[in-house]
């Protein structure tokens, strides 16, 4: 290996140590469908359905196998989808550059974005905002992805 390759492969390797910290008290598919009251049998595949959907954001992780976890700031108290969240995530999806030439994604491009501060929510990250004012989260999304039509964009 080059010094170059092995460069990218210290920050690919630090980059999932940091994605696995950040994650590990995210719960997994089952555990979010239990948390919503769906028999245990059924959770799984009822959350995994809804990330499908788009309603749920899932992250991909590898180890210690393959798996989607689930970013807790997008649950209310019920343990349901807080209200515009698809709506958001929809936004970043259709307009953002988080999908693969396959449509798909891992979630974590939409993760930063949820992570990184932001000048319409205060300097605030959205999912700090995201619970207590969902309507400000939608309208920065739009604001920053929708730019030409007359939903918003800058």
């Amino acid at each position: 290996m080059t010094d170059m390759e092995d460069e990218i492969n210290d920050l690919y390797e630090a980059a999932a140590a940091k994605r696995a910290r950040l994650s590990a008290d995210w719960p997994t598919a089952a555990q979010v469908g239990m948390g919503m009251g769906i028999d245990a049998d059924d959770a799984s595949r009822f959350v995994t359905g809804l990330r499908k959907q788009e309603a749920l954001l899932g992250v991909y992780m590898t180890e210690p196998k393959h798996h989607w976890r689930y970013p807790t700031w997008q649950f209310d108290q019920d343990h349901r989808p807080i209200e515009r969240f698809a709506e958001i995530l929809a936004i970043l999806r259709k307009y953002g550059n988080y999908l693969d030439d396959q449509g798909r994604t891992t979630g974590w491009g939409e993760v930063e974005w949820f992570r990184s501060a932001h000048v319409l929510l205060d300097d605030r990250p959205p999912y700090e905002v995201v619970q207590e004012d969902p309507d400000a989260v939608l309208d920065a999304a739009r604001a920053e992805y929708v730019k030409d039509s007359n939903e918003g964009g800058f």
